[in-house]
């Protein structure tokens, strides 16, 4: 879980018979976290940091983590169901959505339009 206000981290240890945690370490991430997600693996947690326009991908056996830019404003991350690409969504003014690789973190952007919240599509 994340701590948004000092900017860490916690990585717990949810393995055993009985649903109890161990704290395994704190790791920082970068300012503002705001998005989180964990692949089925478990083996990396991806922080949208809101901030320093950043994704922390922190190595959760060994509590590393890298940092890397992605476009301003990052509000929320996922992974895909096949665990082969991460989607950054960003919030005003960028309006943009990252398709990260997570082997090769440099990111492809694909801007989308932002919305005002007035206007929608009753379809």
């Amino acid at each position: 879980m994340w701590n948004s206000v000092d900017g860490t981290l916690a990585v717990l240890d949810t393995t055993g018979t009985t649903f109890s945690t161990t704290l395994v370490g704190m790791v920082p991430v970068g300012q503002g976290a705001l998005g989180i997600a964990v692949p089925p693996d478990s083996a990396h947690v991806y922080v949208a940091n809101a901030t320093d326009g950043t994704v922390s991908v922190i190595d959760a056996t060994r509590s590393r983590r890298i940092l890397f830019p992605v476009a301003a404003n990052p509000q929320g991350v996922a992974i895909a169901p096949n665990a082969k690409h991460v989607y950054v969504a960003h919030g005003a003014p960028t309006s943009a959505l990252h398709v990260v690789d997570p082997a090769n973190p440099g990111t492809d952007q694909i801007s989308i339009p932002a919305l005002d919240g007035r206007v929608g599509d009753a379809g």
